[in-house]
């Protein structure tokens, strides 16, 4: 399994990974691999397709209605983009990313992580984009 221990706060501030200032304040977070959450369950799936070139969509599942965040990091823990800012209702939605940054930039080849930014996100995943 691939793990990534880190902090999940604010999409606008940087994802801390370990070793980094204030690790261990907070529960810790971990890549999953597999199959996502259960029906009714909040969750994050896999993305697909994964590695992609383009564009790749991220599945996720909320448990009741709220405002979600999903934001994409490198591996420095630097957000790269912020993918979903809105009111989302109950259930299994999508969210696709096109690899680009905030600022509209192609984002380089290289392994991503996204995360939400929900009621009880403390989960991340990772993905490849191959240019």
């Amino acid at each position: 399994m691939f793990r990534i221990s880190g902090v999940i706060g604010d999409p606008q501030e940087p994802l801390q990974l370990g070793g980094a200032p204030g690790f261990g304040q907070d529960p810790p977070t971990e890549v999953a691999e597999g199959p996502g959450p259960l029906p009714g369950q909040q969750g994050l799936f896999p993305n697909y397709p994964n590695p992609f070139n383009g564009a790749t969509q991220i599945g996720f599942s909320l448990a009741a209605a709220e405002h979600a965040r999903i934001a994409i990091y490198n591996l420095a823990g630097q957000r790269v983009r912020l993918v979903l800012d809105e009111q989302r209702p109950a259930g299994r939605s999508t969210v696709t990313w096109d690899g680009r940054d905030d600022a509209g930039r192609l984002a380089p080849s290289g392994v991503y992580i996204y995360a939400p930014h929900a009621q009880g996100g403390q989960r991340v995943r990772k993905l490849v984009l191959l240019r």
